[in-house]
């Protein structure tokens, strides 16, 4: 009996000791099964694993805190006897922390140490007065978050930003700040506290609409403390010079999104003894305009895995001008899959349109090099393009997902030249272009597999809508929607003609498509 009992014994702690049991006792394992597992319904049963044993507490906390949208929670923390949730004008329930005290918060730190990204926005239930309260109890500079990995700032109101430097804590790798408060010191103040005690910081989101040397200053510095660690730079204020060569130096900058004046880049002189963005991926420029200054830029950028390129500029360049850039580009970048090229307000103003400002297929021939292109944009004042060449772009980018050409004002090529991405782009899914719909082919024995979608034609002209209709199903058997726009202003007849025949080639198109559902059944 004994002997019995005894193997029974061993049985049963063999089981409890077996691979998968140990393993769930290392924290890290069962943490990583909680996060697969956590969503909003589960929240309870998570909450109740941290209240059953130690095994499961610190792994159950660690999930359950590490996300945080709002200071509720951890409000919610102090003694109930210091807060109270009251109903406001509105009907909205506000809530209140009346008087809290140094001891209050003891609770309040325990918790937030398991925090590991926090995103912020604006506070609807939670008074100012008592915000404010609480950032006076907390400890300075980052203490009562330690672990925060990620800061997301939305909350916009200016006497609540001075207090970002609570959550900025040592190990802090991305800060996201929506937008910095129209006042210069105060921000200033705030970038200069990121840099001091942000050693960490990778990632920096940042955007302001001033132009004030305090805070471009403040700016530089930071990203000059941070440069051997930055790999991602969205910052939506004007650089200067300074900090466009601080960002040049940078090992490790892979993402870079910010705008800059042409006299900053005219200013910027790069020494050729010198590697600039070494590790380049994705590059997104704001400019007034494109000159020589942008030309030596791009001229001097040396990273060899760029793969994405976005320029929007508000005052069209020269036709030969944007035609050096697109000859830099194709010559520096072979792997270049996205390119984008934008005219803000492109449909305003006669200075857009001039005639030394339009772009010809000679403006964008380079582009046909670029056969690694998945996709392309290109939105201009001035478009003159041929169908020859829109039928080389077909045939020299194969591997086009995405493509766009528009303008505001802009010559047509004819229907019949879709055929051509079609037959050559296999996996062209969304296309924009200018088309002449007043003609349609004849619809031939053509079978295609293009899986386009999505076509967007702009103010083009059509004519005839039900044979447009079956030589579009036709050349795109997957296409579900056609984009057209009405001009600004008022329409004359041939404008409102124009429009009911591409209502009407819609509905055409529905029936068709229908009719060939029916037809395979």
């Amino acid at each position: 009996m004994a002997q019995a009992w005894q193997s029974s014994e061993r049985q049963l702690y063999k089981n409890m000791t077996s691979a998968c049991n140990r393993c769930l006792q290392v924290d890290d394992i069962f943490q990583v099964v909680l996060e697969q597992l956590y969503d909003e319904e589960n929240q309870r049963s998570i909450a109740s694993l941290a209240a059953t044993c130690r095994t499961f507490r610190e792994p159950s906390l660690s999930v359950l805190w590490a996300d945080m949208y709002s200071l509720v929670p951890l409000l919610k923390l102090f003694p109930s006897h210091t807060w109270t949730e009251v109903v406001a004008a509105n009907g909205d329930t506000v809530y209140k922390l009346t008087r809290p005290g140094p001891l209050d918060l003891t609770r309040v730190v325990h918790y937030a140490q398991y925090i590991k990204s926090f995103h912020w926005g604006y506070e609807e239930d939670v008074s100012v007065d008592t915000l404010l309260r609480f950032f006076s109890q907390c400890p300075p500079d980052g203490q009562l978050f330690p672990n925060v990995r990620v800061l997301e700032w939305c909350e916009y109101r200016p006497e609540l930003f001075g207090y970002v430097s609570v959550f900025a804590g040592a190990n802090l790798s991305t800060f996201d700040i929506d937008d910095l408060p129209e006042d210069p010191p105060l921000a200033a103040r705030v970038l200069a506290d990121i840099r001091t005690r942000c050693v960490k910081l990778e990632v920096l989101i940042a955007s302001g609409h001033m132009d004030d040397p305090a805070v471009s200053s403040a700016l530089s510095r930071l990203l000059d403390s941070s440069a051997a660690n930055l790999c991602h730079v969205n910052v939506r204020m004007v650089l200067d010079s300074a900090s466009v060569l601080v960002l040049a130096r940078m090992p490790r900058l892979r993402m870079a999104y910010f705008p800059v004046c042409p006299r900053a880049l005219d200013a910027l002189h790069l020494p050729t003894d010198q590697v600039f963005f070494p590790a380049l991926q994705v590059l997104h420029m704001n400019l007034d305009t494109l000159d020589t200054g942008t030309l030596a830029f791009f001229r001097a950028i040396q990273s060899p895995a760029v793969g994405e390129i976005a320029l929007r500029v508000k005052l069209q360049p020269y036709a030969s001008i944007l035609e050096a850039h697109f000859e830099t580009l194709s010559d520096a970048f072979l792997h270049l899959h996205t390119l984008s090229f934008m005219v803000e307000d492109a449909h305003r103003g006669s200075i857009n349109g001039s005639p030394e400002r339009v772009v010809t297929n000679t403006t964008l021939q380079a582009l046909l090099r670029l056969s690694s292109l998945t996709e392309l944009s290109v939105n201009v004042s001035r478009l003159d393009i041929s169908a020859p060449f829109v039928t080389a772009v077909a045939r020299a980018l194969p591997s086009l997902e995405s493509l766009c050409f528009s303008a505001a004002n802009s010559t047509y090529v004819p229907l019949e030249t879709l055929r051509a991405f079609a037959e050559h782009c296999e996996d062209l899914e969304t296309l924009g272009l200018p088309i002449d719909a007043r003609v349609a082919p004849d619809v031939q024995d053509f079978v295609s597999y293009s899986p386009l979608d999505f076509l967007c034609v702009g103010e083009s002209p059509i004519a005839r809508p039900a044979r447009v209709a079956a030589f579009l199903l036709e050349t795109f058997p997957s296409l579900r929607t056609v984009m057209w726009s009405e001009p600004a202003g008022p329409q004359d007849a041939r404008e409102a003609r124009r429009g009911r025949n591409w209502l009407r080639m819609e509905k055409r198109m529905e029936a068709l498509r229908s009719r060939k559902a029916v037809a395979r059944r």
